[in-house]
């Protein structure tokens, strides 16, 4: 019996050891066979009071599979981004005591009416999907992280049209001055990314912890931690908790007010996808 003890010992150690060369060797690469969607990196520049974001992506999808890849570049005051939404996409089993993974990604509104979405994702490899395999991989150096910078046609449609995804749409209720220090907040990040390469972190370094962090260093009261920011289903309820969602509705009713995936699917390819789908 103790033979086995300190065998089954031994290749647990054995095991723990190789795990811990793994991880600590495995460095962070742009140089993979990326997903073709995910291969060209967003950056910002500045100059005064412009703002230059380059390689905006702007999919127009037949499928989620099926797409046309085009980029522009966007440039525009500082002064002339004013407002933020909060969006969650949930997905995945419901799990005990209500929890539930979603995607959150921001979207900022320019006075003009248009909106740029900056979505913080795993880097995909060609093949790699975000399963519950997934999810355990990203414990582990598997996935690059990346920042995507779309509009809102890009990346509401596809998860309300083609995903056929629950989609929520919250405007944030923050000022002007505070929204801008949101973007640069995020602008520095996605230019830290450009230049060097980081690791996606399923529970420390994730599309909503990432996206609570920017919001924190523009001096808005959210926990450093929350078991939300892991499976953000529910994250809506801690924002409503803390008087961040504009809306003088009850909880319940906002947010199948600000459910928008039925108006996004009825809106389809519409040059106004953005208007729509807040009418």
């Amino acid at each position: 019996m103790q033979d086995t003890f300190f065998i089954l010992g031994t290749l647990i150690l054995v095991a723990l050891c190789l795990l811990c060369i793994y991880y600590y060797s495995r460095k962070p690469s742009h140089s993979r066979n990326w997903n073709k969607d995910q291969v060209v990196l967003p950056a910002i520049s500045t100059y005064g009071p412009l703002v230059t974001v380059h390689n905006v992506r702007n999919i127009r999808y037949q499928s989620e599979d099926e797409y046309d890849i085009r980029y522009y570049d966007k440039t525009f005051k500082l002064q002339d981004v004013v407002a933020a939404w909060f969006i969650i996409e949930p997905f995945g089993p419901k799990l005990p005591f209500g929890l539930q993974a979603a995607h959150t990604f921001i979207s900022f509104e320019l006075s003009g009416g248009e909106y740029i979405s900056i979505s913080v994702e795993i880097r995909k490899k060609v093949g790699d999907q975000f399963s519950t395999m997934g999810a355990i991989r990203g414990l582990f150096k598997y996935f690059e992280l990346m920042y995507v910078v779309a509009d809102e046609r890009d990346v509401i449609q596809l998860r309300t049209t083609h995903r056929k995804d629950e989609v929520r749409l919250y405007p944030l209720a923050l000022e002007a001055k505070t929204v801008q220090e949101i973007f640069l907040s995020f602008a520095h990040d996605i230019n830290a990314l450009y230049e060097k390469p980081a690791f996606f972190h399923t529970l420390l370094e994730n599309c909503t912890t990432v996206g609570v962090r920017h919001l924190r260093r523009s001096g808005i009261t959210l926990p450093r931690w929350n078991i939300s920011y892991v499976f953000p289903e529910h994250i809506d309820t801690l924002l409503y908790a803390r008087n961040l969602i504009a809306t003088s509705l009850p909880f319940a009713e906002a947010r199948v007010h600000y459910s928008i995936t039925e108006k996004a699917q009825q809106c389809g390819d519409s040059d106004q996808f953005s208007q729509c789908i807040r009418t």
